[in-house]
């Protein structure tokens, strides 16, 4: 999250939703932590972090979404 806010952006709410089934074994994992992470930040500083979590090898799964402008 560093990325984010060395760039500028804010990381306006963090939601754990912890251990749960995945819904398919990724790397012979079948539960994960879940987490979602509401940021605002621009479109390079969001595909480094994605390519940073991607990296990480207790990360199994990254999912970035854009949600509307409010």
């Amino acid at each position: 999250m560093n990325v984010i806010r060395k760039d500028g952006g804010t990381v306006d709410k963090v939601d754990i939703w912890g251990k749960r089934r995945l819904a398919y074994e990724i790397a012979k994992h079948a539960e994960g932590i879940y987490a979602v992470i509401d940021v605002k930040a621009a479109p390079a500083t969001v595909s480094e972090l994605d390519r940073q979590l991607s990296l990480n090898e207790a990360v199994l799964r990254t999912k970035v979404m854009r949600t509307d402008k409010s």
